[in-house]
């Protein structure tokens, strides 16, 4: 659907963007040694680099974190002030497609979701739209609950677009 009206429905879940959950685990993480490297004066891609993530799959989202660190902070490199930036900084990535993440212990909390379509009513239950993916195994097992309402914007002049999924088969 439209993003913005699929961004309310994912708040209401209690969802945060896919950049923002990955920014707050990178920061929770590396907190200490991305401070102490950027008070060092080393810039994003050297930090990143130093502390593991680059090359690899998180290497983006952290350059991307620091570039607005670096923004924020400029040449002033005061422990606090860039701990202070790094802990608010998640909140303001933007989500690609408005995706979004849920906490996997809220799932069996959240309500079930009722579509009209025709005249008739078509429900679904949390089970229906949170995809769980798992990764890991043993202790080292995690999983990640994504919500299955995602946000496509049209050209105004084709209006809204709602792609129903395999739920609905």
């Amino acid at each position: 659907g439209p993003t913005a009206i699929v961004a309310q429905i994912n708040k209401a879940l209690g969802g945060e963007g896919v950049l923002s959950d990955e920014c707050q685990m990178l920061v929770k993480k590396y907190e200490g040694e991305i401070i102490k490297e950027l008070e060092a004066g080393l810039n994003a891609t050297t930090v990143c680099s130093n502390v593991g993530l680059c090359p690899g799959s998180e290497c983006a989202v952290c350059e991307l974190v620091l570039g607005f660190v670096d923004h924020f902070v400029g040449s002033s490199t005061g422990r606090n002030l860039i701990q202070k930036v790094l802990d608010e900084v998640c909140d303001y990535l933007p989500s690609p497609a408005g995706e979004s993440v849920v906490p996997c212990d809220k799932v069996k909390d959240l309500p079930d979701v009722t579509f009209s379509l025709g005249g008739h009513a078509f429900t679904l239950t949390p089970q229906d739209y949170i995809l769980v993916q798992s990764s890991g195994s043993g202790s080292n097992a995690q999983s990640i609950c994504l919500s299955g309402f995602i946000g496509i914007d049209l050209p105004p002049q084709l209006g809204e677009l709602w792609i129903l999924g395999d739920v609905f088969l």
